[in-house]
C-alpha cells in the first residue's frame, strides 16, 4: 500500500511513547483512506492494556495487542478538525465507529509471513521489510529492517500484527 501525501506529517507523533496509537492509526488510514483520532486510540489502549500506571493524558507507551484490541471491539474515531486531540478528557468524549475498526488482527509467526502479507517484490529482494517513521522531519519517512532483525524481534516476542479489515 503507498503512503498518502500528508500521513507522514499528520501522524507526526512527537517525542511521546505513543507509536501504538500512531501506527495503528496510520494503519487504518492505509487501509480505509481516512485520517484517524491516533491519540485517542492511544489513550484507549492505555485503558486496556495490563498496566495499572499507564493512563490516558500522559507519555506513557502501550502495547500493540491493546490497540488492536480496541479496534476490534470498538473501532476507531475519524478525525475531525474540531478534535482538539491535545485534551485527553476531551478525547474521553470521541464517539468511535465500529465500522472504521477491523474484525480481526493475528501476530504474525514468521518473517516469510509478514512478506507474503505485504506482497512487495522490493522488500522480497532486499530481504527487509518497509517501515513507515512517525517520529517527524529529522528521521527518514520509510526505513528497511534487515529480514534477520525482524526475526530476532519476533523470538523476543515482539509484537506483529496482521490486520484484517471490516
Amino acid at each position: 500500500m503507498t503512503d498518502q501525501p500528508g500521513y507522514r506529517e499528520f501522524y507526526n507523533q512527537g517525542k511521546e511513547g505513543a507509536c501504538v496509537g500512531f501506527g495503528w492509526s496510520r494503519c487504518m488510514s492505509l487501509l480505509n483512506k481516512q485520517e484517524y483520532a491516533a491519540a485517542w486510540l492511544w489513550d484507549r489502549a492505555k485503558d486496556a492494556d495490563q498496566w495499572p500506571e499507564t493512563k490516558p493524558g500522559d507519555d506513557n507507551g502501550t502495547t500493540v495487542r491493546a490497540a488492536g484490541d480496541v479496534l476490534v471491539k470498538l473501532g476507531h474515531v475519524v478525525w475531525s478538525p474540531d478534535d482538539a486531540d491535545d485534551d485527553a478528557t476531551e478525547r474521553e468524549t470521541y464517539k468511535p465507529d465500529a465500522s472504521q475498526g477491523i474484525s480481526a488482527y493475528r501476530w504474525a509467526q514468521t518473517v516469510d509471513e509478514v512478506h507474503g502479507v505485504l506482497g512487495n517484490e522490493k522488500a522480497d529482494q532486499l530481504g527487509a521489510v518497509p517501515v513507515l517513521n512517525s517520529w517527524g522531519d529529522d528521521y527518514p519517512e520509510r526505513v528497511w529492517m534487515p529480514d534477520d532483525v525482524l526475526d530476532r524481534l519476533m523470538k523476543e516476542q515482539g509484537e506483529i500484527a496482521i490486520p484484517t479489515d471490516r
